[in-house]
């Protein structure tokens, strides 16, 4: 998983998975903004995450957000985000 947050705390989560068994390579890219950060990472604290943003991200949802689907828990928080999906 890359995280980046820029300094105005918009948040960029991205993954990859090359060469899966599938045979097809994948992307996936999720922006938040800055409102929307600070709501997952007040999520992630009231269910007993830890550390800084990405800390709690990959605890709860592991370093390719695999653990449980991502878009679907930020759906359910009422997070807003973009995806971007990139496949071959």
């Amino acid at each position: 998983m890359t995280f980046n947050e820029d300094k105005n705390g918009n948040v960029t989560i991205s993954y990859e998975d090359y060469g899966s068994p599938s045979g097809f390579d994948y992307e996936c890219t999720y922006k938040l903004d800055s409102v929307n950060a600070g709501k997952l990472n007040d999520y992630l604290r009231s269910i007993g995450r830890e550390g800084t943003l990405r800390e709690m991200i990959a605890q709860e949802f592991g370093e390719e957000l695999k653990r449980k689907s991502f878009s679907a828990e930020l759906d359910r928080q009422s997070i807003k985000y973009e995806r971007f999906i990139w496949e071959s």
